[in-house]
C-alpha cells in the first residue's frame, strides 16, 4: 500500500478527500522544513543542552504529526465504515421493501447527500487542525531560535 496515490485512485476520489490529502502533504513538508531549519543551521559553538532542546523539539513535533497521521487513518477507517454501514443498509432495504429500484437509489442518494455535508465538516475541520499544528511547530521552533540567537549574543 502506498502513501502516494494512482492515477486511479486520484480520480476516484472525492473533492474533499483530495482537499484533505494535498493538506496533509503541506503540513509534512512545513514540519520537515521547520525541522531542516532547526537542525542545519551554523552555529558558532556546539552547546550540548541546546541540542538536547533542538532534538525534544523535534520529537515533540514528530509527536504532533503522528498524532495528526493517527487522526487522519481513524477519520477514513470511519468513512470507510460508514460507506460499508451504508452499503449493508441498501441491502437490507432493497430485500425488505422489493421496491422500484430508482425510488430507492433516489432514497440512498439522499443519504449519500447528508454523508457528503458531514465529511465536508469533518475535511474541514482536519484542514484546520493541521494548519494549527503546523503554525504551532514554527512559532514554537521561531521562538526556540529566537531565544537561541538572545542566548548567543549575552554570551559574546
Amino acid at each position: 500500500m502506498s502513501i502516494i496515490p494512482t492515477k486511479k485512485q486520484w480520480n476516484r476520489w472525492a473533492l474533499p478527500s483530495k482537499i484533505t490529502f494535498v493538506s496533509f502533504g503541506g503540513s509534512v513538508v512545513s514540519i520537515i522544513f521547520t525541522i531542516s531549519l532547526l537542525i542545519y543551521q551554523p552555529e558558532s559553538s556546539t552547546n550540548i543542552q541546546s541540542k538536547i532542546k533542538e532534538l525534544s523539539n523535534i520529537q515533540s513535533a514528530l509527536v504532533t504529526l503522528n498524532d495528526y497521521v493517527g487522526n487522519q487513518k481513524d477519520s477514513l477507517t470511519y468513512i470507510s465504515k460508514q460507506k460499508e454501514a451504508i452499503e449493508e443498509e441498501k441491502n437490507r432495504v432493497e430485500k425488505a421493501l422489493q421496491i422500484d429500484t430508482s425510488k430507492l437509489d433516489a432514497l440512498l442518494e439522499y443519504q449519500l447527500a447528508q454523508q457528503k455535508k458531514d465529511i465536508w465538516l469533518e475535511l474541514f475541520i482536519s484542514f484546520f487542525i493541521g494548519v494549527l499544528s503546523s503554525s504551532i511547530v514554527t512559532f514554537v521552533a521561531t521562538k526556540f531560535q529566537k531565544k537561541r540567537t538572545i542566548d548567543e549574543s549575552i554570551e559574546t
